[in-house]
């Protein structure tokens, strides 16, 4: 089975987002919205339950802070030269540092990796890249700019191309 059926197969379609190639979020402090150009299919994921009002992605949990920290969106998808798996797990802040939700997202990832390996005898090992959409921030704005530091891209872009992250 091919990775995005597998994904498909694990993750239960009350996540699913049919975003129409926007990623946006509705908080009391405003209304973000970042564009972005597919290439290839991919599938996009939301398991922010509070901004979204689907259920609770993690009802295991207890309310202990810091404990249910989930990012915005995380895309799956395959890069288009060699097949390869991408995981692209998204973050959309107005000022503030996103790396709390991005590693907290990014360990989930693995574990769904892990399992779906494990259920489907795959041995899939995406890429996972984390991506800070940071709305204040004063950086570069240039896609051919697109450089990881420790994992993480933070940038002010308000539209990009899937293909350019899959680097």
């Amino acid at each position: 089975m091919d990775f995005l059926s597998c994904i498909e197969q694990t993750i239960s379609s009350n996540y699913k987002v049919n975003s129409r190639n926007t990623l946006k979020e509705d908080k009391a402090s405003g209304r973000q919205e970042i564009k972005y150009e597919q290439s290839g299919k991919l599938l996009v994921y939301s398991f922010d339950a509070v901004a979204s009002g689907i259920p609770e992605p993690f009802p295991f949990y207890k309310n202990f802070p810091g404990l249910k920290i989930v990012s915005d969106y995380i895309i799956f998808t395959n890069r288009k030269s060699d097949n390869k798996p991408f995981v692209l797990i998204f973050e959309l802040k107005k000022s503030k540092s996103p790396n709390k939700q991005l590693w907290a997202t990014k360990q989930f990832c693995n574990y769904l990796i892990e399992r779906m390996n494990n259920v489907f005898k795959e041995n899939f090992e995406p890429e996972i890249r984390m991506i800070g959409l940071v709305e204040g921030m004063k950086t570069r704005s240039r896609v051919d700019d697109i450089k990881y530091n420790n994992g993480i891209f933070h940038t002010p872009l308000r539209f990009f191309k899937i293909k350019d992250l899959l680097i």
